[in-house]
């Protein structure tokens, strides 16, 4: 297994095991009515296990396969998951700072909610989908420079 691989199990563990956490910071909702530790769960550690579960679901599936993608169609995707991600986060850790701090604007801060929110509660399997794109392109590249290092060597 590639240390890569290897790092991406090893974050999918520590995830859920930290998702283990989940029911206690329900009931701390539920008794002060704060959203401190909730907010990680939801903007953090459920996306982030998604993500992680959909890049070894395409590790598992395409392990042995010799799927690659065209080199455009790979920047694209390459671009878009990463755009995504860093929308996401992005949105995200300015909403976490928001919580504690108070620094937003309420209209700014209630569309950013909104929007995560909305991902959160329906786009939740779009981090799989976006962890099993990643997969694909890396292993495309893979695949690609396999090919390129047996044409260039002497036969």
């Amino acid at each position: 297994m590639k240390k890569s691989n290897r790092l991406f199990l090893i974050l999918f563990v520590i995830d859920l095991i930290l998702l283990l956490g989940y029911g206690q910071a329900q009931q701390e909702v539920t008794e002060t009515f704060t959203y401190y530790r909730i907010i990680f769960y939801w903007f953090y550690f459920f996306p982030a296990a998604y993500f992680f579960g959909g890049y070894l679901f395409g590790q598992l599936v395409l392990c042995k396969s010799r799927v690659s993608l065209h080199q455009a169609a790979e920047r694209i995707l390459f671009v878009l998951a990463f755009g995504f991600l860093i929308v996401y986060l992005t949105a995200a850790i300015l909403l976490t700072v928001h919580v504690f701090t108070s620094f937003l604007p309420l209209d700014i801060a209630a569309h950013l909610s909104y929007v995560i929110m909305k991902i959160d509660t329906k786009g939740r399997i779009l981090f799989s989908v976006l962890g099993f794109l990643l997969f694909v392109c890396l292993s495309s590249r893979k695949i690609r420079n396999e090919k390129s290092k047996n044409q260039s060597a002497p036969s």
